[in-house]
């Protein structure tokens, strides 16, 4: 009886053991992959990608919303990537899926050189550069959503154009840090 006991007690310290690690971990994933929700008006601050925009505050607050990604993740986004952040607007219509409204993606400057020597249409446009970092700016080319519907009228009237974005957009701090393995997730 007491073997078993202990056996149980043993047991029950290492699955709690294993399921706060996992707990931990999940805390961890879900903070990378969990939007940052800002309230309308207010600034979009990103300090590790050294962005901050500040959206228009006509912008219904339930109507866009933030991702940001660095590392890996934001290499996954745009190849060369060190730091991405998506303003994407969130349909009101069933069936109609987010689109974006304004992507920041933020290079060393050496990523930016070797994708700007490259052939074919450029990646953005370069609103801003600070020392070894340049930021870039993807606008959406067309309107996603039906002319003339709830959505398509809203998203015309949220799409913004790169003299908004330069505006609107200003380094954050000291500029981004470097991504690195904690900062996707990788360990």
């Amino acid at each position: 009886m007491r073997i078993v006991l202990i056996g149980l007690c043993v047991t029950s310290l290492t699955l709690g053991a294993c399921s706060k690690r996992d707990a931990s971990q999940e805390d961890r994933a879900a903070d990378r992959s969990q939007p940052d929700v800002v309230a309308s008006g207010e600034p979009v601050a990103i300090p590790e990608a050294g962005v901050r925009f500040d959206p228009p505050s006509a912008w219904p607050r339930d109507r866009y919303r933030v991702e940001r990604k660095s590392g890996n993740d934001a290499a996954e986004e745009q190849a060369g990537a060190a730091h991405w952040v998506a303003l994407h607007y969130q349909p009101e219509q069933p069936g109609h899926l987010e689109a974006s409204l304004c992507r920041i993606v933020v290079l060393t400057r050496d990523q930016w050189t070797r994708i700007e020597a490259e052939a074919g249409p450029p990646i953005g446009t370069v609103i801003e550069s600070l020392d070894a970092w340049v930021y870039i700016a993807q606008l959406p080319q067309s309107n996603p959503y039906s002319p003339g519907s709830p959505d398509g009228e809203q998203f015309d009237a949220m799409r913004l154009s790169i003299r908004d974005v330069r505006a609107r957009f200003s380094i954050e701090g000291d500029g981004p840090r470097a991504a690195n393995a904690s900062d996707t997730g990788e360990l």
